[in-house]
């Protein structure tokens, strides 16, 4: 299912946050868990995100973000 969000806080050497999604859920995005660090090799180093991006991204049956789609 693909929802969109916005970033609350991201820690950049761990490379992971906690973002708010437009269903009002709160959810943790982990960028080594996300399918966007395979499919594009230039995302292998610093993946950035920033307190106050939205973003377009893909959840899983569990309600884990699995992929980054676009950040605005």
């Amino acid at each position: 299912m693909t929802i969109n969000g916005l970033v609350h806080s991201w820690d950049r050497s761990r490379r992971r946050g906690i973002a708010e999604l437009d269903d009002c859920s709160t959810v943790q995005i982990h960028a080594n868990n996300l399918a966007a660090t395979r499919r594009r090799p230039e995302w292998q180093g610093p993946f950035e995100m920033r307190a106050g991006d939205r973003f377009e991204c893909v959840r899983d049956d569990d309600g884990r973000v699995v992929d980054v789609l676009r950040i605005w």
